[in-house]
Parts: C-alpha cells; sequence; structure tokens
C-alpha cells in the first residue's frame, strides 16, 4: 500500500495533459481502506479497530453532518470543534469531519481548562463533535445562539453506502492547529492538505512504513505533531497507536511499548531522557525500529546515552520542523556510526521541495557558518494565521517570480555545519540578558546534561529588571551521590563565564511537561518565584557610611539582590567583568568623577574593599565622616593602574579584544597570581576613540599609551605583556622604549596568543564580522582598522611567546615574529583554546606568566 500512496501522489506531481484534481487526505484514506479493509487501523490500550470499521463509522459522522448541515460545503471558514481524548473516537471524528469536507479543531478533553477557554474564544465555535467522556467549559445553546452538538458514532450502522458521500476537495486546508502557547496565548495556524500529504510520504519512505507497521503517539491530537503520526499510519494501512502518556507517565509508557510492540514513536527529547534516565532494558523493546525525535534541542550527550539504552536496531531521526511548515523542514538518520559533539547536533539537511536559507534581520541571506535566522520556501506550507491576516503576511512571503512559493520566517536562530547540516540554536525571543550580556539557556543546559549526576536539565531566566538563571535538574540513576549546587556550579563555572552560570539549583523526580511533551518552562519560572530569597544572616555587615550604602546600594539594583552583606565578593554573588564595568560607570555618574576600574581589580572586590579604594584614589586617606560624599574631577586616562607595589619592574597588561574596560577586567583577574610586590597596569584602548583627533595608525597608539606612562617606566625593564591582536601594541610599544635608551636595555616582552599581523587570526581562526558583536561595533571597527595593515618594525630583544594548541602553527612556532625580532624567541605551552586561555584556565595562565615573570626579573 506504501507504494499505491506513493504513485498516488507521483500522478499528482507530474501532472496529466488534463491536470488532475488535487489529491486529499481522504480521497488517499479510502484507497488504503479499501485494499486493507482487516487491517488494525487504530489500537488503543483497551480496543482495536479495523480500516473497514474506522471508514464506515466516520462515514455516519460526515453523512450526518452533511444532512444537517447542507451549507457545509460552502466555503465555510468557521472550523468544526473536535472534543474527543486521545483513543479513537478522536480518529473516527478527524476523518468524519474531513469526509464532510470541513475543517476542524481539535480540543483534547487533556487540555486545561485555560487552554481551552483560549481557543474556543478565539476560534467562534458553532458546530462541536463530542465523544463519550464529559468536557467542562463548553458552551451551550442556553448560553451561545446557534450552537450545535454531534455525537461521534459509537456502532457501525448497517445499510450505509460509503459511495453516497461527494468526494472532498484537496485544495481545501483540513485544520486549525493551535500551538503550545510557550511563548503567551495559542496561535491557530491552518494546515494545508497538500503539506500533509507531502509530509506523509517523506516519512514513510524514510522509515519504510507499511501495512501493519505500528506507529506510537503519545502526543493529543490537538496538537500538529499528532497529526502527522496519525496520517503516517492512516495513508500507509499502518496501525495507529495512541497512548495518554501525559497521564500514565514513563514506568506505564515502558510497558506500553513492549506490550503493543511499537515499532515507531514520536516523542520530545526530553520524554526520552526521563525513559533513558530509567533502569531501560533495550531487549525487552525489539520491535521499536525508529524514534522520531523534534520539538527541542537534542544534544551529544543524549546519543551517548541512546546507544547505552536501546538495541542496535533501533535508530533515531532527528527532525527540524514548525506548525507552520506543516511537518519537518529538515532531517537526518542518527545511528552507531553518527559522531557526536558537545552540545545540540544539527538537524540535517533540507527535505525534498523545500529550500532553507538563513537570513539577516533585513531578510537577506548569509553566507557561510555565519548565524542568521532560518527562513524555508516551499509550495506547500501552512495556509497562515487563523483570523489573523496581518501576521499572516508578516511571517509568510510571497516570492515574486514563483507563483504559488511562499517564504516562512520561522523566529529561530541557525546556522551551517561544515557538511551542510542545518543546525538550530534556539529562538531568537530565547535569549535572556544577565548583567547585560545575551546568552541561550539551552547551552547551560547542555552543560549540566553532561555532568555524570544529571539525566536531564532546564535553565529558565527568574526575573524581569535583573533576571538569573535557575536550574532544575533530574538526577541519573547511574550515580549513587546525588551533585550538590557547589559542585555543579564549580563544573560550570570551569566552562562558561560566570554570568552564564545560574544560581539556584533544584532537583525533581522529573522535569514538567505539556501535552505535546516538551518542557514546561512557565511553571519552572512560576516554581522559582515560589521559592522567595532567604532573609540576611545574623552575621552580615551593613554599609557604614553613605559611601558603602551608594555602593551597595548600585550592586543590590544591578545583581538583582535583595540584600548585601559588605563583606561579599562581587564576583561570588553573581557579579562578572561587564557588570563590574557597568558598576563602575554608574558610580561615576553618581559621584560626579571617574571612579578608575581599579576599585575593581583587587583580589576580593567588596563593598568595603571598593570604598576604602575610592578614598584612597580621590581623597589620599579616609575622610572624616564624609557625608555626604562631595563629587570630584578626575583627569581621563588610558592608563589603570590595577594594583600597588613597591617592587620593581612593573608590569603592564595589553588586553586583548578591543581593549576595552571589559576585556582588561577579565584579563586583569589573574593579577592575583603574579608577583606580589610590584605594581601592576593596564591599558584601556576606548579612551583613544575619545580624543578629539583619534589615533590613525598603532604607532600614534603606542606614542600615547607611553606618553601616559611615562614616569612609570623610569630607571625600569618593565613587562609589557599583549594578548591577541593587542602584541602588536606591547610591540609597538617595546620597539618605542628600545630605541630611547641605552643598547641592550630592552623592556621585557611577553605575548599571549598574538600574531604580527592581524590577517593571520582571520585566515587561521575565522572570526568574521566580529565587530558586529561586540557591545559597542562603532569603537571596535575603528580599534580593529588600526591593525589593518599594520606591519611590526624589528625589536632587538628576546620575546617570550605563550601559545595554546589550537593557536599553534607547526610551519612557524613563533607565528611570524621571527621576522620582526633580533632576539631569542621562547615559546610556553597553554591550556586550552583562545577563548579559554584567559577565562576557563585563567589559573593556569596566571602561574604561567608568573613564572616567566621571575624568571626575566633581575635578582635582588
Amino acid at each position: 500500500m506504501r507504494n499505491r500512496f506513493r504513485s498516488f501522489l507521483s500522478r499528482h506531481r507530474e501532472g496529466t495533459a488534463t491536470k488532475p484534481a488535487p489529491p486529499s487526505i481522504v480521497g488517499v484514506f479510502r484507497d488504503v481502506a479499501r485494499a486493507n479493509p482487516q487491517k488494525v487501523a487504530v489500537r488503543t490500550v483497551a480496543m482495536e479497530m479495523t480500516y473497514r470499521e474506522l471508514d464506515a463509522r466516520s462515514d455516519q459522522l460526515a453523512r450526518t453532518l452533511l444532512d444537517q448541515l447542507p451549507d457545509a460545503r460552502e466555503g465555510e471558514e468557521v472550523p468544526i470543534a473536535l472534543v474527543a481524548g486521545q483513543d479513537e473516537e478522536a480518529v473516527i471524528g478527524i476523518l468524519g469531519i474531513l469526509k464532510a469536507d470541513r475543517p476542524f479543531v481539535h480540543l483534547s478533553t487533556g487540555d486545561s481548562p485555560e487552554r481551552r477557554r483560549i481557543i474556543i474564544e478565539t476560534a467562534g465555535f458553532e458546530i462541536f463533535v463530542t465523544g463519550n467522556s464529559a468536557v467542562p467549559g463548553l458552551p451551550s445553546p442556553q448560553t451561545k445562539t446557534g450552537v450545535r452538538f454531534f455525537s461521534i458514532p459509537t456502532r457501525v450502522e448497517s445499510g450505509e453506502d460509503s459511495e453516497a458521500l461527494p468526494p472532498p476537495r484537496g485544495d481545501r486546508d483540513f485544520a486549525v492547529v493551535f500551538t503550545s502557547g510557550q511563548s503567551g496565548n495559542p496561535t491557530g495556524v491552518w494546515r494545508s492538505q497538500s503539506c500533509k500529504l507531502e509530509h506523509a510520504r517523506f516519512l514513510s519512505e524514510t522509515c519504510e512504513i507499511g501495512p501493519g507497521t505500528r506507529i506510537g503517539s503519545i502526543i493529543p491530537c490537538s496538537f500538529g505533531a499528532a497529526l502527522n503520526d496519525l496520517f503516517l499510519a492512516l495513508l500507509n494501512g499502518a496501525s495507529f497507536c495512541p497512548f495518554p502518556f501525559a497521564s500514565e507517565g514513563i514506568p506505564h509508557l515502558l510497558r506500553w511499548l513492549e506490550a503493543a510492540a511499537i515499532q515507531y514513536l514520536h516523542l520530545a527529547p526530553s520524554v526520552l531522557r526521563s525513559m533513558m534516565a530509567t533502569d531501560l532494558d533495550p531487549e525487552k523493546l525489539p520491535a521499536l525500529r525508529w524514534l522520531k525525535v523534534g520539538g527541542e534541542p537534542f544534544h551529544g550527550s543524549d546519543l551517548l546515552r541512546f546507544r547505552e539504552s536501546f538495541g542496535k536496531d533501533c535508530r533515531i531521526l532527528l527532525s527540524y520542523g514548525a506548525s507552520e511548515t506543516g511537518g519537518s523542514i529538515s532531517a537526518r538518520i542518527l545511528d552507531g556510526n553518527t559522531p557526536t559533539v558537545d552540545g545540540p547536533l544539527a538537524v540535517g539537511k533540507p527535505l525534498p521541495g523545500k529550500t532553507v536559507e538563513i537570513v539577516d534581520a533585513a531578510g537577506n541571506p548569509v553566507t557561510g557558518s555565519n548565524p542568521g535566522e532560518i527562513a524555508v520556501t516551499a509550495s506547500h506550507l501552512a495556509s497562515g494565521y487563523y483570523r489573523d491576516p496581518e501576521k499572516s503576511a508578516e511571517r509568510f512571503l510571497e516570492i515574486p517570480g514563483r507563483p504559488g512559493f511562499r517564504r516562512f520566517l520561522t523566529r529561530d536562530r541557525g546556522h551551517w555545519d561544515a557538511e551542510g547540516n542545518l543546525c538550530h540554536t534556539g529562538r531568537l525571543d530565547a535569549q535572556v540578558k544577565i548583567n547585560g550580556i545575551r546568552i541561550n539557556p539551552s547551552g547551560v543546559e547542555s552543560l549540566l546534561r553532561s555532568h555524570p549526576a544529571i539525566a536531564d536539565a532546564a535553565v529558565v531566566p527568574v526575573g524581569i529588571r535583573h533576571p538569573q538563571l535557575s536550574a532544575f535538574l533530574v538526577a541519573s540513576h547511574s550515580r549513587s551521590k546525588k551533585a550538590d549546587p557547589d559542585e555543579l556550579r564549580e563544573y560550570l563555572a570551569e566552562r562558561l563565564p560566570r554570568h552564564s552560570v545560574p544560581r539556584a539549583y533544584r532537583f525533581l523526580q522529573s522535569l514538567p511537561r505539556r501535552d505535546n511533551g516538551k518542557t514546561d518552562r512557565d511553571q519552572l519560572v512560576t516554581w522559582s518565584r515560589e521559592n522567595p530569597k532567604s532573609p540576611p544572616s545574623d552575621r552580615s555587615v551593613a554599609p557604614r557610611d553613605s559611601l558603602e550604602s551608594l555602593v551597595a546600594q548600585i550592586w543590590t539594583r544591578q545583581l538583582g539582590l535583595e540584600h548585601l552583606d559588605i563583606y561579599e565578593d562581587f564576583f561570588d554573588i553573581g557579579g562578572d567583568s561587564l557588570a563590574a564595568v557597568n558598576f563602575q560607570a554608574e558610580l561615576s555618574r553618581q559621584l560626579g568623577m571617574e571612579v578608575p576600574v581599579a576599585v575593581m581589580l583587587g583580589e576580593h572586590p567588596t563593598v568595603a574593599h571598593v570604598s576604602e579604594q575610592i578614598r584612597h584614589f580621590h581623597w589620599g586617606s579616609p575622610p572624616p565622616e564624609a557625608d555626604p560624599i562631595e563629587s570630584l574631577q578626575t583627569p581621563f586616562s588610558s592608563l589603570v593602574q590595577i594594583r600597588e607595589g613597591g617592587g620593581d619592574p612593573p608590569i603592564f597588561f595589553f588586553p586583548g579584544g578591543y581593549g576595552s574596560e571589559t576585556e582588561l577586567m577579565l584579563f586583569a583577574r589573574i593579577a592575583s597570581s603574579l608577583p606580589g610586590d610590584r605594581p601592576i597596569y593596564g591599558f584601556r584602548a576606548t579612551t583613544l576613540y575619545q580624543y578629539e583627533s583619534p589615533p590613525q595608525s598603532l604607532s600614534e597608539v603606542a606614542r600615547i599609551f607611553l606618553q601616559e606612562s611615562a614616569d612609570k617606566f623610569q630607571g625600569t625593564r618593565p613587562f609589557l605583556v599583549g594578548n591577541c591582536i593587542a602584541g602588536m601594541v606591547a610591540f609597538e610599544m617595546a620597539c618605542r622604549l628600545e630605541r630611547e635608551r641605552d643598547p641592550g636595555e630592552h623592556p621585557h616582552l611577553i605575548l599571549i596568543e598574538s600574531a604580527p599581523r592581524r590577517g593571520w587570526r582571520r585566515k587561521n581562526r575565522g572570526d568574521g564580522d566580529a565587530a558586529s558583536r561586540s557591545q559597542d561595533p562603532e569603537f571596535a571597527r575603528f580599534y580593529l582598522d588600526l591593525f589593518e595593515g599594520h606591519v611590526p618594525g624589528h625589536y632587538g630583544g628576546p620575546i617570550d611567546l605563550l601559545v595554546g594548541p589550537e593557536y599553534r602553527d607547526p610551519e612557524d612556532p613563533t607565528l611570524g615574529w621571527r621576522n620582526h625580532t633580533g632576539g631569542a624567541i621562547e615559546i610556553h605551552p597553554l591550556r586550552g583554546d583562545h577563548f579559554e586561555a584567559v577565562r576557563r584556565f585563567r589559573d593556569d595562565l596566571g602561574s604561567q606568566l608568573a613564572r616567566v615573570i621571575l624568571e626575566r626579573s633581575p635578582p635582588k
């Protein structure tokens, strides 16, 4: 029968001299039912129904609707409401309404009353087809004029002639599917028959679905994913096997899969993780051949656990799609040979007949592996949104010169990998700003799942003005001891920027789910809000004067805290480098002076420490009861003192990236690892852009930096430490100092993953238009333009070069510096990649720098 189904669609696609009417779902189903009258069409936990009985009972419902609603075929756009459970009544109702040539909306008896209320009010139903289950909240003829109710037939009536029904049209939409409403109220989407037929054809060919195949469905038919399962079965002579998973749970699901010998099951990754978190015995599911997985990111760690939990004959069809596309946009088969990666797996190549593009905010395609919004173009998409023509016109775009084709903007983020697979990286609106930095919680979830003690995880933002991340976790059964929050914080802190590490951790038996199997994140947010922040402890110390009060007030507001001890470390209570810069800017504004970045760079920045530093910098000593705080003005300089010291020689940092306060703050966090008897300074490049005549070359930048720090160099051989492209600035400074001094009095030059030309990094690292992703793109482009075309001169002294494994160049271990120095170049290994070296492995970098500095320092 699968061949018959394919042949039917092939005739439609190829066309004839007299173009046939477009195929319909009912037409294909009738063809299948007559060829397989005794095959089981619907198999529930309690009953079985053959194709002959299903055809007859749905005919009875259609005949009733056509007899009593004679105008039903006149183009009525209000769909019929089908109220039924996750059983055979839903299947009979769907086919009966389609045979009457009317669209439907399935209202599941398991829907929440609020969801049902919203859909009924939105749709304005006048006709309800109901099963035997009583459902509260439905309108009645007494409360709403014109409402009519019809019952789903409970048995086959004799003497009925199915041929008496007129042939339905295939050019009409067959259903309105309401989305899950995770980002707001449910939205209705019209579903076209051509879209559904094409999707069923793809799945039947890919997964070899045919007469007798048992297709499990654990999602109510009120969701588009379940309709995909239903028609995949009924249009191929297979058995549709619904199971009320929402009310039964994982243990009953596993027993049902075994007892019903399910061969194909469609489920969300979160449900699969819950299955794999149990003591799953693959030998108990010998019939299972296909798991169709979609709706949420599927990670490399999930694939590893799948291989351990299921038999070798079971494969995964990983797909990506949307209600508006009527099914999958792309898909790929995962088996024992599929390579695993950290994080979400790519979701495959576009399906035949669909063109997928990655577009920018203006809708223009982006090239290469650059990220953007996923857009799909096809002739068989959803028709649009129910009763929302403006939104339909905004999201479904006509294609000039291609009649019948439209482009749908998914609002999903994605990019292409090196093999041409689509990578779906989450919703455009799923990101959250934590301390001013955009992050995607799904990346944090992926790392949590990679921990051996965690089977599943969900991370949600809590709070509106100052959101913080909360993690909800399901423990792994494979580990006897449950991980505690401190262990998980440390695990994440080694792999993520500090702002991405959740503040709160809560273990659950299982994650809450919506009816479609996806994680119910709204419920998690509600649970987080029900757990208020704890009050201050008896030992907490409150601010003691107006300056400490002001500092504490800004911190609590920026970090979303209710209470603060003046001896709590800023970085331990949720702060990070960018938050520190934001604090500095706000404090400077409120004090009417520029507060140096240095006040936040101590080993333990606290309210007390920061306040003391401000007094030291601007008063020289704590003034007697300085209340209110007086305003002071301080000079604006590129040079920032990170740490005081009386020893020689001093150390100067040239931070990588764009040389801003954020990069300086990040890099200066290693200062505590360096020899403590000497002063440490740093240069911030952002000041260069605020000059009346900004520098136009790196030589000018070096001159300005040298002029501002000249008094710090007197009588010493300073250490110049340059990171990334700022290594070229440090090199220019070294050249200038060398020219001004006696021969042989070279400064100590240390370069961290730096090359003499910025083009080397772009060629070997592929950083692309990195400036557009910075906090200040205009300054970043100005700063990076200073490096374009710059060719370093010649330096006579030695260079210490610190390089990690990913940055090394086998052909030239010096990364090109050997062409620009007459001295020796000593290479020192680093841990991690270019990003991790100053973040995850910050302590290792500090230790390596300390060793080099001590070895190069003159004996005392």
